[in-house]
């Protein structure tokens, strides 16, 4: 079956599609949540940082 959708990561090699293996869909997952928590960490010290 041809996927319908692929994303090409070019610094980590990876290519995600439809047909990609669960693993490689959950690293990607949990890196996506790590990302979010860096940025609202950053959005809560800005915050915290304004008078």
């Amino acid at each position: 079956m041809n996927s319908i959708w692929k994303i090409h990561f070019v610094k980590e090699n990876i290519i995600l599609s439809h047909d990609s293996r669960s693993s490689e869909k959950f690293v990607h997952g949990i890196k996506v949540l790590m990302a979010k928590n860096y940025i609202d960490n950053l959005c809560e010290e800005i915050k915290n940082g304004m008078p």
